[in-house]
């Protein structure tokens, strides 16, 4: 299963979900893949918050720069931050905009691993 952030580091529910993300990737590290995608305007702000901010620190998982993508397969995001939720066969299952809350993750992915 693989788990797509959209995120930046000036939105405020983002970084309130990088807890809950970094604790699901280490729990499930050998069933869920965590990748997330920086909308920051520039690479050195991202590369400041992973290095210096309490909350960028525990990123365990790849974040790649937004703009550095030629193709955005799920496209420009509306909103941030954007969660898709991909399946092992590669389906999107899950489509979520704003946050979300640890609880309704946490369930969400355990239930989608059940089906597996």
């Amino acid at each position: 299963m693989v788990l797509v952030d959209q995120w930046a580091t000036w939105c405020g529910p983002c970084k309130q979900e990088i807890p809950a993300f970094a604790e699901l990737q280490k729990k499930h590290a050998d069933k869920v893949v965590i990748i997330g995608i920086s909308y920051d305007d520039d690479q050195s702000t991202l590369d400041a918050f992973l290095r210096k901010d309490q909350i960028g620190q525990k990123i365990n998982y790849p974040i790649v720069f937004g703009s550095n993508l030629k193709q955005q397969p799920f496209g420009h995001p509306e909103a941030l931050p954007t969660l898709f939720i991909i399946d092992k066969k590669g389906s999107i299952r899950k489509e979520h905009t704003g946050f979300i809350p640890k609880e309704e993750l946490n369930t969400l992915v355990e239930k989608l691993l059940a089906e597996n």
